[in-house]
């Protein structure tokens, strides 16, 4: 469990801001008994954070960095189309008067 091998190192209140989980959820959540389902994703989530901590960091950014762009590029893609379409629009009402 992250909050509860953290928790010496960093506190309990910093680390469920972080993590943006209240403590008191986090309290009950511990006292809870947990069915084998929720264990076993407990497990793939921590061992899917841990895969992540240990992937370099440069390689991380990149990756963000290449989707920001694509987003960008699609995202302005759209918009110029949208103004071609609109201008289309208005050169079209332009004729009919």
């Amino acid at each position: 469990m992250f909050i509860k091998e953290q928790r010496k190192q960093y506190g309990l209140s910093l680390l469920c801001q972080v993590l943006s989980v209240s403590a008191s959820g986090y309290q009950k959540w511990l006292r809870s008994k947990l069915s084998s389902r929720a264990r076993e994703n407990q497990l793939v989530l921590e061992r899917d954070i841990i895969s992540l901590q240990k992937e370099p960091l440069h390689l991380r950014n990149a990756e963000n960095i290449s989707s920001n762009q694509e987003r960008r590029t699609k995202g302005k893609q759209e918009a110029d189309n949208q103004i071609d379409e609109e201008k289309q629009y208005l050169g079209k009402d332009e004729q009919k008067v």
